[in-house]
């Protein structure tokens, strides 16, 4: 029981924090949007539209905010049956862009107690590396139960095409010889975030898509994501001067996602999160919803870091 348990939130936070992605449980966009409708004309319109896509994705990618957060986490409600007392603790979250790509670095402790084991403390901590151009994805985590080590993951993942080839393939080093083919719709964390904005901003109600994000050894997800109206995220941030409030005073949306696994014909997620997510990429509220419980995880702090010097 606690090793299902702590895997999915654990996952769950390493996707959600650098951002995710809408078919079981929400309708498919069946409808073409304007892009791709006008992408089906003619061949000479084709670099125009690439082109602009393009500006519109580095428009968005510049107004990402290299940040710093710590939140809080907190079991809010438990079903009947549900042999989890309670869950809490703290997450820290780091995210920057470097010379030619992001840095995200995330740390949570956590804290399980369960009707028939005693109190169970763990600490994940998570790097990765993912370039702008979203081909080539780099991922370290390592995980404690109660101070020792349990558990590593580390590899590289790329999405890349050339005249010859298509190379899209998760690769682990760690455990070894693991590897996951990735389909055409497969995202990486800062990629899927940069679509989801554009998605948003374009007035798109669902976004389907896999993500890949290197939190365990399972390989990609699917992510199937409602973007619901703009939010007012100050009317529920409250006055704390360890938040810079001028980084949360900016437009930002509901959205709820639900995750399913890949590979997996499953009416039911996994689990789901309602959150307010922002255009500069920052997430200042989340509720998540399992079958046997529901946690909160409320922003503490928050501030903008420098973004790394280039050599």
């Amino acid at each position: 029981m606690l090793g299902n348990l702590e895997k999915k939130y654990l996952v769950l936070c390493v996707a959600l924090l650098v951002l995710l992605g809408g078919a079981a449980l929400w309708p498919q966009n069946t409808e073409k949007t304007t892009l791709d409708a006008i992408t089906e004309t003619r061949a000479t319109d084709d670099d125009q539209i690439t082109a602009h896509d393009a500006t519109v994705r580095t428009q968005i990618r510049d107004g990402l905010v290299p940040h710093k957060a710590l939140y809080e986490i907190n079991m809010t409600s438990n079903r009947s049956g549900s042999q989890v007392l309670n869950v809490e603790g703290e997450m820290f979250f780091e995210w920057r862009p470097a010379c030619d790509a992001w840095l995200t670095d995330h740390r949570f402790s956590l804290y399980y107690d369960y009707t028939d084991s005693p109190r169970i403390h763990v600490v994940s901590d998570f790097s990765a590396y993912e370039t702008f151009d979203g081909t080539s994805f780099d991922f370290n985590s390592v995980r404690k139960r109660n101070g020792q080590t349990y558990k590593e993951v580390r590899g590289q993942a790329r999405m890349l095409e050339t005249q010859d080839e298509r190379i899209a393939e998760a690769l682990y080093t760690r455990p070894e010889d693991l590897r996951y083919d990735l389909n055409d719709n497969t995202y990486f964390p800062v990629s899927h975030t940069i679509e989801l904005i554009q998605r948003a901003r374009a007035g798109d109600r669902f976004f389907n898509a896999y993500l890949f994000d290197g939190g365990d050894e399972e390989g990609p997800i699917q992510v199937n994501s409602f973007i619901g109206e703009k939010a007012n995220p100050m009317a529920s941030i409250p006055v704390n001067e360890n938040i810079d409030t001028t980084l949360i005073n900016t437009d930002a949306y509901h959205m709820r996602l639900a995750f399913f696994p890949a590979d997996e014909n499953s009416n039911e997620p996994d689990y789901e999160i309602d959150m307010i997510f922002h255009e500069n990429g920052i997430i200042s509220h989340m509720d998540v919803d399992y079958p046997e419980f529901s946690v909160s995880q409320k922003l503490l702090a928050l501030e903008e870091i420098d973004e790394l010097k280039c050599d």
